[in-house]
């Protein structure tokens, strides 16, 4: 046996293939019906021989194929039949008691083999981002195999432990990404077997680099918890502002933005002024400002924007816990998806925090004058590419 490095069944400068098993199978002539076989395994030149068989009879010789590999022929010395190509039939006389060279070239496969991409979703039931050996899976999610083009390749459920698996895929480098159920918030990714978080989903999406075929990559897991409505900072320690509060305040948003710098609403939107505040939290839902009607996830990703930058001031200026601080994160990662489901309740989450602390003083007793400021030339969020 020898690798055809160019299928074209010539042996010349092929090396032979160690370590493959060659079957040799017969019949006896008193014993019709039942056959005998008999085994041996190619040398460190690919070089097979079955020795002291009974002449005149015909033998049946077959090549096990290694992964990997496809049989490119079977080729026969003289009086030899050729079935398929990993098999040969030959006859032993006593007049030719010997039968050489029965070769079977192989070509490595144009196929390779396909992998397997396991793990679970974990209800994170203290929700404190760890995975408990108490915590239970979560079962009916749906999860997703995306290629590195953003292509959805495959499908599935989780099961009544909260696992899931992508079978025999080709061997590659993909995403798993999960949809996450209502009443639930992402809390947590946890990456397994050639796995790494993916950055453009930071707590749906890992990266899995399932690039050798016939391994299975497991325990790619990944944490949800109940959705909890954050509760209004305690008095004396913090408060929160609406988009309303900021939008008709123009000293307000100045002065996170003078505290913090600039504020990234994900998705490549990052406001570093006051004019760029201004037109998110002045966008119109439906329209742009020539006129062009949103889209639905347009309209979606503007509502979240409202609420994420208003949310980002409001943690610069009052401070903000753990679970705040998590929200703005998965609302920043859902920014530059196409789950408007999953965009509407992170919304629906910021808004209720920043409505949470509406009568709490400003930090220092500051009070700030009502007054709007202006927009950007052209307009920032419409230039953004991403609420069209």
């Amino acid at each position: 046996m020898y690798k055809d490095a160019n299928c074209d069944t010539n042996r010349t400068g092929d090396a032979g293939l160690a370590g493959v098993q060659v079957v040799l199978t017969y019949e006896e002539p008193a014993l019709p019906g039942l056959p005998f076989t008999k085994t041996v395994t190619t040398d460190a030149n690919g070089d097979y021989a079955f020795t002291g068989l009974r002449p005149d009879l015909t033998y049946s010789v077959q090549v096990m194929v290694p992964n990997g590999y496809t049989a490119s022929a079977a080729i026969g010395a003289d009086g030899v039949k050729q079935v398929g190509s990993s098999t040969l039939v030959v006859p032993i006389t006593g007049a030719n008691p010997v039968s050489q060279p029965n070769d079977f070239p192989v070509c490595l496969c144009e196929c390779p083999l396909p992998v397997t991409i396991c793990g679970a979703i974990y209800l994170d039931a203290n929700c404190d981002g760890i995975l408990d050996s108490s915590e239970e899976g979560k079962t009916g999610v749906t999860v997703q195999l995306f290629n590195t083009s953003g292509v959805k390749v495959a499908e599935t459920t989780t099961d009544l432990n909260g696992g899931y698996c992508f079978v025999n895929v080709p061997n590659a480098v993909y995403s798993v990404r999960y949809v996450v159920p209502s009443g639930f918030v992402a809390k947590a990714v946890l990456p397994g077997q050639g796995g790494t978080i993916d950055s453009a989903f930071p707590l749906t999406g890992i990266k899995v680099s399932a690039t050798t075929g016939g391994q299975a990559y497991l325990y790619n897991n990944f944490l949800v918890c109940m959705a909890v409505t954050p509760p209004p900072p305690p008095a004396g320690n913090g408060g929160t502002r609406t988009q309303g509060y900021y939008k008709n305040h123009q000293p307000a948003r100045q002065a996170a933005l003078a505290k913090c710098g600039s504020f990234d609403l994900g998705a490549g939107v990052i406001v570093t002024n006051d004019c760029q505040a201004y037109d998110i939290l002045w966008a119109n839902v439906a329209q742009t400002s020539t006129g062009a009607d949103r889209s639905a996830l347009g309209q979606a990703r503007i509502k979240l924007a409202y609420q994420l930058l208003t949310a980002e001031f409001n943690a610069c200026l009052f401070g903000a816990g753990a679970d705040t601080l998590t929200l703005i994160a998965q609302a920043k990662a859902a920014m530059g998806t196409t789950d408007i489901t999953r965009i509407n309740s992170l919304q629906a989450q910021l808004d209720a925090y920043n409505n949470s602390g509406d009568n709490i003083a400003f930090p220092g007793g500051v009070t700030y004058a009502n007054k709007k400021g202006r927009g950007c030339r052209p307009n920032y969020a419409d230039a953004t590419g991403v609420f069209k």
